[in-house]
């Protein structure tokens, strides 16, 4: 299961304008990929991206509200879980020609939660009013772009994570 334990074979060769720490070769009907995984340990969000040639895999999940969320497009259409234990569930779907609206509101934990995917990329807006979790994901030709910004979770001043990439390279 890529989500929980992805099995990585090794990783690619480095060339010019890639990005070789995130280029792993994985096993299954993955041939390549590019891997990212991040973990935040004082707020327990794991996070985790997957991008390969017929599509985006995302796996978002937060331990301190018990939210895993699961995105995966392919060249054929679209699949998306969520699942929040403990709580109810309100799942709006649009599909249409020119791309995909994807609406999730759950009043108990405050989840608003936004997909919009066209030609030129994807943008999607999380946010969680109870843990204060803000995340923007957007995704075009030249890289991604993720922005997680965490307020109030226990921490001072909170939390704010940058994590850029593109065919030059990598910042985080």
């Amino acid at each position: 299961n890529l989500t929980r334990s992805p099995s990585v074979l090794g990783v690619l060769p480095a060339s010019s304008g890639s990005v070789s720490a995130c280029l792993y070769q994985c096993s299954g009907s993955i041939p390549a990929c590019l891997y990212q995984r991040v973990y935040i340990r004082a707020v327990g969000l794991y996070q985790h991206v997957y991008i390969r040639a017929v599509g985006l895999y995302q796996c978002v999940y937060i331990r301190a509200v018990g939210l895993y969320q699961r995105v995966y497009i392919r060249a054929v259409g679209l699949y998306q879980h969520v699942y929040i234990r403990a709580v109810g569930l309100y799942q709006r779907v649009y599909i249409r020609a020119v791309g995909l609206y994807q609406h999730v509101y759950i009043r108990a934990v405050g989840l608003y939660q936004r997909v919009y995917i066209r030609a030129v990329g994807l943008y999607q807006h999380v946010y969680i009013s109870a843990v204060g979790l803000y995340q923007h994901v957007y995704i075009r030709a030249v890289g991604l772009y993720q922005h997680v910004y965490i307020s109030t979770v226990g921490l001072a001043v909170g939390l704010y994570q940058h994590v850029y990439i593109s065919a030059v390279g990598l910042y985080q």
